[in-house]
């Protein structure tokens, strides 16, 4: 299927914890890839980062490509050599996505050919320490304020990216996943503030419960809003989005 034709019969929703990462499949690359993945997983990002051999289900894979494309908040594109696969792709994400969402990474401008070089590319001169560097400043640059959690029944997770709060204070979210079913989820979520010197405290309490028929809401007494996407084999996965104006702390 041609990418205007899928695009055309398909309007892939924007998933705001996705980051999909074009690239050749070679082991020459898997260190790059390795810290791409874990740098986008991690904290304080705690996006989920794919590529398009992690796909485990039969079908044309251009397909899924496509869809992932439409989906992701951001694109990271590996053009360390010339490859066609990732050229094609990346046509299509230029095509289809706002161009800060396109990001080119190359090991040398030399692998970059002169019909890229105007679009947005960072060079990491071989140096997984500057790739790192890089990865940190275009994810925080990106605008993405969202991030995909994922808990099972009786998992507690503390969201450990301390924010700012309007009185000064640092807030850290902790999640209780009390109930993980087929029909929904119910969870308690602390807002924990840390004042000066003092022991860390609970602020605000909530219960709540999402599922299909209440997907998404809006968190009580916090700057949070939760969005229940999935549940696989007893795991939620939910999107979780801060209220602008509450920043990173240290």
């Amino acid at each position: 299927m041609y990418a205007k034709e899928f695009f055309g019969a398909n309007k892939p929703l924007t998933d705001p914890g996705l980051c999909f990462v074009l690239m050749p499949f070679d082991p020459r690359f898997d260190p790059e890839w390795k810290l791409i993945k874990e740098t986008a997983e991690s904290s304080p990002f705690n996006l989920k980062c794919e590529r398009a051999d992690e796909f485990d289900h039969p079908g044309y894979v251009m397909t899924d490509v496509m869809e992932k494309i439409g989906e992701a908040s951001l694109v990271i594109v590996v053009v360390n050599v010339q490859n066609p696969n990732v050229y094609y792709e990346l046509g299509i994400a230029h095509s289809f996505k706002n161009s800060n969402q396109v990001v080119l990474i190359s090991d040398s401008i030399d692998s970059v050919p002169f019909d890229l070089r105007p679009f947005r590319h960072f060079i990491y001169d071989g140096s997984l320490e500057k790739l790192k560097e890089i990865l940190c400043a275009v994810i925080s640059q990106s605008g993405i304020r969202q991030y995909d959690l994922k808990l099972k029944e009786g998992d507690t997770k503390k969201f450990e990216t301390r924010l700012r709060g309007d009185d000064g204070h640092l807030y850290e979210i902790e999640i209780f996943a009390e109930y993980v079913g087929d029909d929904g989820v119910n969870f308690k979520m602390d807002l924990i503030r840390y004042a000066g010197g003092s022991d860390p405290e609970v602020a605000s309490s909530n219960w709540q419960s999402l599922g299909k028929t209440m997907p998404a809401m809006a968190v009580p007494n916090m700057p949070w809003s939760i969005c229940f996407k999935s549940i696989n084999t007893k795991q939620v996965r939910f999107i979780l989005g801060r209220a602008k104006g509450w920043e990173p702390g240290a």
